[in-house]
């Protein structure tokens, strides 16, 4: 998809590629919907008091600053392409994790400490494949555009979905419905032609 644009945004998505490009980060923040939505209220009801959660929270935060320290290394040793797939791939197996062994503390911490991947160097290569993308120019517009499908819709959405989902079929499989998402969004970017090649 690295072919620059700089005129409107309807000659940025005549190339399928950055269309597809798009459609990962959508499904990508899609499968966070039960986390950021609904962690909280899923941990509280696994038993764990406000205090626990917190701290929970706190893991996934330092892990992902720890990681920001590596992430210009990690950009010039491994492709932008598997970054991404590597953080789907983790998703997948952290909404699994939390979705069916909340109950174990040192489980849970282990999934927290994946956000680090999850979000922050999916986010990172996200904007690095953006950028390859757009010219300086329009790199703004580009970040916008990624921010708005990804975080705005995609996420909007899984927060949607989830509450529907915890509603009819409870926690669990509210989380494993977002490790499906994140196996989508690492299958698109590994077999489907023009992703990020």
């Amino acid at each position: 998809i690295y072919k620059k644009y700089e005129h409107s945004i309807f000659t940025v998505f005549s190339n399928p590629g950055v269309i597809l490009a798009f459609t990962v980060f959508f499904c990508m923040q899609l499968a966070h919907g039960p986390l950021n939505g609904f962690l909280s209220l899923y941990l509280e009801e696994q038993g764990y008091t406000k205090v626990s959660i917190g701290l929970f929270w706190g893991v996934s935060v330092v892990s992902e600053i720890v990681l920001f320290f590596y992430l210009p290394k990690m950009l010039k040793v491994f492709s932008i392409k598997s970054i991404l797939a590597t953080s789907a791939f983790l998703a997948f197996v952290r909404f699994l994790l939390i979705g069916w062994y909340a109950e174990f503390p040192l489980v849970l911490c282990v999934g927290q400490l994946l956000h680090a991947f999850t979000f922050g160097a999916f986010h990172a290569a996200g904007i690095a494949a953006i950028n390859k993308v757009f010219t300086f120019s329009s790199a703004v517009r580009g970040q916008a555009l990624y921010t708005s499908v990804g975080y705005g819709a995609g996420g909007g959405l899984g927060v949607l979905l989830s509450g529907l989902a915890w509603s009819h079929f409870g926690g669990a499989w509210m989380f494993t419905g977002g490790a499906l998402f994140a196996l989508l969004t690492f299958l698109l970017i590994c077999f489907v032609p023009r992703v990020f090649d």
